[in-house]
């Protein structure tokens, strides 16, 4: 495992790496997450593998642009246009119906997809320079508290980079949001913008 400063051509060095099926740690503004191509399916299947996280929980999407969530969602409700605006970017997932061109290795099957713009510049240099989206977990093992620096994440195996951002601001995941209609539903209560939302 290499655990290198972030900087542009540390930056550069991990999207060859994800392009080639490689795992890269991440900073954000929540906690580190792990990040794989979306569409490469053996890449994902090691998010799963390196956090030993059930095949029946999906990995999420971290984005680089508002724009970007149309290439895989079906539609974006008013009601989530306006939480968009406001949240993101931000320590807010949303919860979408997914477009069928998203593979469903990625969703454990789900007609659902959770979605993301992170609030931390390193995070979303290297999302945009991959394409613009990165399927992304927390960096550690399931049941663990997550990792809030680069040192945090020696323990996990078969990670090829870390990218050294510093410390999270937030320290704790992301409030995961669903709308059903013109209710909001929290998943999971994570950074303090959830306690806004209710």
């Amino acid at each position: 495992m290499k655990i290198k400063k972030a900087c542009r051509k540390t930056i550069d060095e991990g999207v060859k790496i994800l392009r080639s099926g490689g795992i890269v740690a991440i900073p954000t503004d929540t906690v580190y997450g792990i990040a794989a191509m979306p569409f490469n399916a053996k890449a994902v299947k090691k998010l799963y593998k390196i956090k030993g996280r059930s095949g029946k929980k999906p990995i999420a999407l971290l984005v680089s642009s508002k724009t970007m969530v149309k290439k895989f969602v079906k539609n974006v409700p008013f009601k989530v246009k306006k939480l968009i605006k406001q949240y993101w970017p931000g320590a807010l997932t949303l919860i979408f119906k997914k477009k069928l061109s998203v593979p469903a290795f990625l969703t454990s099957g789900l007609s659902t997809i959770g979605i993301r713009m992170p609030d931390n510049g390193v995070a979303l240099r290297l999302i945009k320079a991959a394409g613009g989206a990165l399927a992304v977990t927390s960096a550690n093992r399931s049941g663990k508290k997550p990792a809030i620096s680069a040192r945090d994440i020696i323990k996990l195996k078969s990670i090829d980079l870390v990218i050294d951002g510093g410390r999270c601001r937030a320290g704790v995941p992301s409030a995961v949001i669903a709308v059903q209609g013109n209710k909001i539903k929290v998943i999971r209560k994570g950074a303090s913008v959830d306690r806004k939302l209710t």
